[in-house]
């Protein structure tokens, strides 16, 4: 197939300027457009896109799915009130919580569960259909050292990354007006 600017793809849309896409391509240029722009020319401290990666990873290694963006708006609006200067970026966060997703809720469950399980001690057989405390207590507990070790590590890596893009982009921009 032939994918140039001009003619395009068969089902392709129809971009700014006659540019056309895939029709992938749109929705990967929309994300790019209104979720990693902002988080990368944001005014505010990389401390704050840091938090809101932190709480989103927190959050959304929990197997509370279809619960996480309440949960995610709930924080926000407590820390709001009671701790204003530890605000976090909202938008950074609810994003954040799409690592578990029901493509990846199964995998998650279940290390979740054999974590959970290891750490109650528990070694006998599960049954097939067995009670909540069964299969969610396990996996309550066990989501905890994942859900810490992912937003230790998500606030570590995106504090490192949203600080190095910001100084190459100064450097450059300093570079260009010489």
């Amino acid at each position: 197939m032939n994918w140039n600017l001009q003619g395009g793809a068969p089902g392709a849309a129809a971009l700014k300027g006659g540019v056309t896409a895939p029709r992938f391509g749109r929705l990967g240029w929309y994300v790019r457009r209104k979720l990693l722009v902002p988080f990368l020319r944001r005014s505010q401290s990389p401390e704050y896109s840091a938090r809101g990666v932190a709480l989103g990873l927190l959050i959304g290694m929990t197997p509370t799915l279809g619960l996480h963006l309440l949960l995610v708006l709930a924080v926000w609006a407590i820390a709001g009130k009671f701790f204003p200067q530890r605000k976090f970026s909202l938008l950074v966060a609810m994003a954040w919580t799409c690592v578990m997703n029901p493509l990846t809720a199964a995998p998650l469950y279940y290390l979740f569960f054999v974590t959970g399980r290891l750490m109650l001690g528990g070694g006998e057989a599960v049954q097939a259909y067995g009670t909540l405390s069964q299969y969610g207590l396990p996996m309550l507990v066990g989501c905890i050292p994942w859900a810490m070790l992912m937003a230790f590590a998500g606030y570590r890596w995106s504090l490192w990354f949203v600080t190095a893009r910001r100084s190459r982009r100064t450097l450059r921009t300093q570079t260009a007006t010489r």
